[in-house]
């Protein structure tokens, strides 16, 4: 039997602490180890840290809740939430949820903004405006602009 369960992996320190800055290999290394990939998306959060969000089929539950502790144990940086998908609904609603984002890579803002943290780069980040973000010198972090919701909001850590 073949169970569908929805995933979410973060890396729990911010992108301007040691550790902090997601390894994109290490994270498919995770959802391949739990089965098989459906479909995933990157985003980024409210504190400009990337995640992915995918669906995952797997074969046994038996030995998840071993595996996930294994996991965690492997890899101390990084969050996983998995929710099991248990109505056709549920998967439909966590799918189009992807599929919604999928078309953003925000993986290259991410890691321009990581190199900002890591090397204090003067990189100029003025185009960002058109997307709304914008750039306190003051503070030296980065704030999404919109009136609806945050896409992400970089708090002084």
């Amino acid at each position: 039997m073949i169970y569908n369960y929805g995933i979410t992996i973060t890396n729990n320190t911010h992108p301007s602490k040691e550790g902090g800055v997601v390894d994109q290999e290490v994270v498919f290394q995770i959802l391949n180890k739990i089965g098989r990939i459906v479909i995933y998306s990157w985003e980024l959060n409210q504190l400009v840290q990337l995640h992915v969000h995918a669906t995952l089929e797997v074969d046994s539950k038996l030995y998840l809740k071993k595996l996930l502790l294994t996991l965690k144990n492997k890899y101390p940086n990084y969050q996983i939430r998995l929710d099991k998908l248990n109505l056709q609904l549920d998967l439909q609603k966590w799918n189009t949820y992807i599929q919604k984002h999928k078309q953003n890579d925000v993986s290259p803002l991410y890691y321009r903004i990581c190199k900002y943290y890591r090397c204090d780069d003067d990189e100029d980040f003025s185009e960002l405006a058109d997307h709304d973000i914008e750039y306190n010198r003051k503070t030296k972090h980065f704030t999404y602009k919109d009136g609806t919701k945050s896409w992400f909001l970089d708090k002084n850590l």
